[in-house]
């Protein structure tokens, strides 16, 4: 990898320290080998960023120390020990299953790089509910929802033990609960209990574990973001429809509009603060109300 363009390394060091134990205090001198670095903050925080399929490791972000002006000390990633030195770029990679009921899976590894395949398998008597094979994505991810081994005795479905996670809570009657807790260094998100409900689902939602590196794509986003809501803003249209249709809000009814900022550190002031204002322009201008009578259209 080489150096990043337009990112001086301006160092300097006592007799006998080495360039690797001494950290920089200059604003433009803590790249990222075969990475980029953007400052922000008015110079006050380095963000790092990596080509696809890496991260900056052991953090994508440094700050500037008032007291001693230099770069601070950051914590590794995934509980690693703390440094003073440039992040340098890791590959991505997926953890491993750590509990996989009433079945086996192959291969068996601790973490599984990009676009390995895990197979799963069900002992007898029991049905594979989920993906006979998962792939290691680009984003930390693997493909598809939890493999579970099922023998359907439970007056709910086995929940599963999402890749990662452990479970405690072997039965599924009603008011049954099993709670899951996530492997070292990795984060919980969805529920981290659940419990069997008489309609015969499970509360909360199916819990996921993920490595701090891990990051949603676009297209995740979206389809998170539209399946949140209660119903969709309008039906299927013909590309000709969409450009003569426009949203009609009925007298006396209401329609609920999200609008969402990403507000991350990556994001950077300058282009959080240009989004706002669109934002706010837009909001203005549906608000205004319509200059001749009648039903207010949204163009």
């Amino acid at each position: 990898c080489g150096g990043v363009p337009g990112l001086a390394l301006m160092l300097s060091f006592p007799p006998g320290a080495a360039a690797s134990d001494t950290p920089s205090c200059d604003p433009q001198a803590a790249p990222i080998v075969g990475g980029s670095a953007r400052v922000q903050r008015q110079g006050q925080m380095l963000v790092y960023q990596c080509p696809a399929g890496q991260f900056p490791y052991p953090t994508p972000i440094r700050e500037l120390e008032e007291m001693s002006g230099c770069w601070e000390v950051s914590e590794g990633h995934g509980g690693a020990p703390r440094t003073d030195h440039s992040p340098v770029p890791a590959a991505i990679q997926c953890p491993g299953p750590l509990e996989f009921d009433n079945g086996h899976f192959h291969p068996r590894q601790p973490r599984y790089n990009i676009s390995q395949t895990l197979t799963f398998e069900c002992f007898e008597g029991y049905t594979l509910r989920g993906p006979h094979n998962r792939t290691c994505l680009p984003n930390g991810k693997w493909s598809g929802g939890t493999a579970i081994c099922d023998d359907g005795e439970g007056q709910c479905p086995d929940p599963g033990i999402p890749i990662g996670a452990t479970k405690d809570g072997q039965l599924y009657r009603v008011e049954d609960r099993v709670r899951y807790r996530c492997g070292r260094g990795l984060v919980m998100f969805g529920s981290k209990e659940r419990t069997c409900q008489e309609s015969g689902a499970w509360s909360g939602t199916q819990p996921e574990c993920r490595d701090p590196s891990t990051y949603d794509t676009p297209e995740e986003v979206s389809s998170a973001f539209i399946g949140g809501s209660s119903r969709p803003l309008t039906p299927p249209l013909s590309a000709a429809e969409n450009v003569k249709r426009k949203i009609v809000i009925e007298a006396g009814g209401s329609m609920n509009i999200y609008l969402v900022l990403d507000a991350s550190d990556s994001v950077g002031e300058g282009n959080f603060s240009r989004a706002r204002d669109v934002l706010v322009q837009l909001i203005e201008k549906v608000g205004t109300p319509p200059k001749t009578p009648g039903t207010p259209t949204i163009p």
